[in-house]
């Protein structure tokens, strides 16, 4: 895939970095001549796929995007000590920038939108703004327990994609029964286990470490969003349950400098999910922080 951009042309590549965990893996719209980088973060459960049509899309506009597949996620390698806490997603991010042309934008959706907060709350100089995806450090508990219990939910994987995709269908409560065609994308979102059936293509050694509303992990985030003091937006999803409005308004209360928006009709990102929806408000943020460069 070609996509031209006011700084050159760029084709999208995949990269592969070496990190504590084993390998990242990604995908790299790389322009002669950036402005920056923009750095896709994806959200727990996730893969950096749902990000394609936002990277070709940021390219477009001058910037060079990598999406990749966070440890234990997607074709990134699992953490053999199965370490994935936060800590550790950031000393990811940070490979990730090392690896970059900066300045850096930060994208993080869900798990990815925390991972990005902490990053720039320990390295200030990080970036020049942070998109957070309807995420916020203190989620409404019960949407977190739904999404934690839909991603236990099947231990023994599916016999099929149609089977994943009604599953994924009565989790959003569509009122869909069995569907003929599966979701474009969905494919990449699951594995081929050595039983015949299809897994979710992450670790599940990864619920673990997984958010929890009151912990001492989000009051470490919440914390560090205090402290931020770069552009920040957050993309709130008007479905969303797990950043209802109560939480939109404490969030701003929280970062007093964010622009804070409601996307039309998106839900929380989970598996399967293309992210559409939330593509132009991330493209419009990134285009306002070029014209203040």
């Amino acid at each position: 895939m070609t996509t031209s951009g006011r700084r050159g042309v760029t084709s999208r590549r995949d990269v592969t970095l070496r990190g504590a965990a084993g390998t990242l893996s990604g995908d790299l719209w790389e322009l002669a001549r950036p402005l920056g980088t923009v750095i896709l973060l994806h959200g727990g459960g996730q893969t950096r796929h749902p990000w394609r049509d936002t990277g070709a899309r940021i390219a477009e506009h001058g910037w060079s995007a990598f999406a990749y597949d966070a440890r234990g996620h997607g074709t990134s390698s699992w953490a053999a000590d199965g370490n994935y806490s936060l800590p550790a997603l950031v000393e990811d991010l940070m490979l990730v920038a090392g690896a970059m042309k900066p300045p850096f934008v930060l994208v993080g959706a869900s798990l990815g939108g925390h991972t990005a907060i902490l990053g720039q709350d320990a390295n200030p100089g990080l970036a020049v703004g942070l998109a957070l995806v309807d995420i916020v450090p203190q989620m409404e508990p019960k949407g977190v327990e739904r999404v934690l219990a839909f991603m236990a939910s099947h231990p023994r994987g599916f016999e099929s994609l149609v089977e994943a995709e009604t599953a994924i269908a009565r989790f959003k409560g569509d009122g869909r029964g069995r569907t003929r065609t599966p979701r474009p994308g969905l494919r990449k979102n699951l594995r081929m286990g050595l039983d015949g059936r299809w897994h979710w293509h992450w670790d599940p050694r990864f619920l673990t470490h997984a958010y929890r509303p009151g912990t001492a992990q989000a009051a470490q985030v919440e914390d560090a969003a205090r402290r931020l003091k770069v552009p920040v937006t957050l993309l709130a999803g008007e479905r969303s349950d797990l950043v209802p409005a109560s939480r939109v308004e404490a969030f701003g209360q929280l970062v007093p400098h964010a622009d804070v928006q409601v996307v039309t009709a998106a839900d929380h990102m989970i598996t399967g999910d293309d992210g559409s929806l939330y593509l132009h408000p991330v493209v419009n943020f990134v285009n306002g922080l070029a014209d203040r460069m």
